[in-house]
């Protein structure tokens, strides 16, 4: 779970978005709410592994794209 406190807002509201599960576009929820629903899914209960690279992916596609802007 540790791994969730690495990336951005942004980054984990990607990931729930991937997860399928946010009804918005999370940029309402606070974060410990993000979390809390990531941690609560059915993916992450599954094969916790699997979420945690899936969000390495999301947060090294973001540290590529703000590297690009520079």
């Amino acid at each position: 779970m540790s791994f969730l406190g690495k990336g951005k807002k942004a980054d984990l509201i990607e990931l729930a978005n991937e997860l399928d599960e946010l009804e918005s576009n999370g940029d309402e929820l606070q974060i410990i709410q993000l979390t809390a629903k990531i941690l609560a899914s059915n993916a992450y209960k599954e094969d916790p592994e699997f979420v945690k690279d899936i969000f390495e992916g999301i947060v090294s596609n973001r540290i590529d794209e703000e590297r690009e802007q520079e």
